[in-house]
């Protein structure tokens, strides 16, 4: 399946988000807001996300409730381009583990 056919349109009022001088940045969220959707996607009993604005940040979130976290999408305090998780849920953890060398980590909030 490709990700343009999992990614719905942008919503103009989580478009806004986008507008950010540093294009490479930008890009690189934009693509991630595709990889939510088509994981989403190909993940047995997920279902649909719930795209909106959490701290005026684009925020994913499975429809069905105990399916999954909240992803949100946002630049990190030195401008990088970041996934953020809620810290409880271990989530950063575990892609430590297992992606030690692939990512670059924010505490336990943020990949």
């Amino acid at each position: 399946m490709s990700v343009l056919e999992t990614a719905p349109p942008l919503p103009e009022e989580i478009a806004a988000c986008f507008d950010h001088p540093d294009r490479q940045a930008i890009a690189i969220l934009k693509r991630l807001r595709e990889l939510i959707f088509q994981t989403a996607a190909e993940t047995p009993d997920v279902g649909e996300l719930t795209e909106s604005l959490k701290w005026g940040e684009p925020s994913y979130t499975p429809e069905k409730p105990r399916t999954g976290s909240s992803v949100r999408l946002a630049t990190t305090r030195d401008g990088k381009p970041a996934a953020f998780f809620i810290c409880h849920t271990h989530l950063v953890d575990r892609f430590r583990d297992i992606y030690p060398d692939v990512f670059t980590f924010e505490g336990n909030r943020a990949l």
